[in-house]
């Protein structure tokens, strides 16, 4: 994290305000990092990695950072993670919406369904505790 104008801090290339991110109620001014868990279809393991190729683009264009996707290599051959940050909670609800109306977006969740590629995911929010 370091410092850039206005005060504020960045964690890669997401700014972030400084304030107090506890108790809740002050939760929505602070970065926000999506965590999703993927079961996927073991079968269709390429497919799935060029899915998930157009999105990091697509975060990253509708405002987001995108830390990447962690596919199976050891262990688990269903399982996949991907995080992702935006500066607060109001700026990825807005890349919700943004995304529920991009072409390109939709597109990439039509396919992945009709190819069955993702079987289930959890999505989780975090805000980073950084040093």
């Amino acid at each position: 994290m370091k410092p850039v104008e206005g005060g504020r801090m960045v964690f890669g290339q997401v700014p972030i305000r400084q304030v107090e991110c506890w108790p809740l109620i002050q939760w929505t001014d602070c970065m926000i990092t999506c965590h999703v868990k993927y079961v996927i279809d073991p079968y269709q393991l390429a497919a799935f990695e060029r899915y998930s190729r157009q999105w990091i683009g697509l975060v990253t264009r509708l405002g987001g950072e995108h830390h990447g996707y962690f596919l199976p290599a050891e262990g688990a051959n269903n399982i996949a993670y991907c995080l992702f940050s935006f500066a607060t909670l109001a700026d990825y609800e807005r890349y919700r919406d943004q995304a529920a109306q991009d072409e390109e977006c939709v597109r990439l969740v039509e396919e992945a369904t009709a190819l069955k590629l993702i079987v289930s995911y959890e999505r989780s929010f975090l805000r980073p505790m950084l040093g």
